[in-house]
């Protein structure tokens, strides 16, 4: 029987499993769920728009270099203050599946701090957030597209009365 989590009012099917993967995401996403402060996190405004605009695969490669400069050392500058908390969607993700900080890490993905992240880490660390981008994408806005031709603007008023007096 499959299981499904609710994370920001949708669905998420949980991914197939990973046997080199230390934690299951379905535990962790279930975990992560039962947070109201994490289940608060999704893609709106400038970083829908953001995401709109880029591939995931873009997204993707900022999320590991963001992981390798703000995470990755032994104690990072700044530890739990590092990640903002709006202006790219990967900090949103980070956010919202509590890989922000070390002490997020710790907490929910059992990484130990004051130890440097290992490659495993951090590839397990961009799948997390791989999975919550993912899982964003069906539920953004269709994007509106500006219109090539200039329009005409149309005095509907104008025009009513006009047929009311014919």
């Amino acid at each position: 029987m499959a299981a499904h989590l609710y994370h920001h009012g949708m669905t998420l099917s949980p991914p197939p499993p990973d046997p080199s993967c230390p934690d299951d995401l379905v535990a962790i996403f279930s975990a992560l769920s039962q947070s109201k402060f994490r289940a608060r996190f999704k893609l709106t405004g400038k970083e829908a728009l953001y995401f709109q605009k880029h591939d995931l695969p873009t997204l993707l490669e900022h999320a590991e270099r963001f992981i390798r400069e703000r995470l990755a050392s032994t104690d990072p500058h700044k530890d739990g203050k590092q990640t903002p908390t709006r202006g790219h969607p990967v900090f949103i993700a980070q956010h919202a599946t509590a890989t922000c900080c070390r002490s997020c890490l710790a907490k929910w993905h059992r990484i130990p701090k004051h130890q440097p992240l290992s490659d495993s880490h951090i590839t397990h660390i961009c799948r997390i957030l791989r999975y919550w981008l993912e899982a964003q994408s069906t539920h953004l806005p269709q994007p509106v597209l500006p219109s090539t031709k200039r329009q005409k603007s149309i005095n509907t008023q104008g025009t009513l009365f006009q047929n009311l007096l014919q």
